[in-house]
């Protein structure tokens, strides 16, 4: 099962990674998803948005975001795709 991920940076040049921390993932597990955004512009990247689509049969839990070691604030939106 894949998702599919599109970033949306206003400034900046943007290194995003994606990868499954647990895999395989068995029926009734818990999917846990590591995204990493680094910024390898020489300006600051400010209000870059995230946008996952989850494939059929997934339930969103929870979203947390951190930089340099403090808890950025996270909007999520759930939307179920393909």
């Amino acid at each position: 099962t894949e998702a599919n991920l599109t970033v949306k940076p206003l400034a900046g040049v943007l290194d995003v990674r994606m990868q499954d921390v647990n895999d395989p993932i068995e029926t009734g597990e818990d999917a846990e998803l590591l995204v990493t955004v680094v910024n390898q512009g020489l300006q600051p990247a400010t209000d870059v948005a995230l946008k996952c689509v989850w494939p059929g049969g997934f339930d969103f839990r929870k979203a947390t975001a951190r930089s340099r070691g403090r808890s950025l604030p996270v909007k999520a939106s759930i939307e179920q795709g393909y």
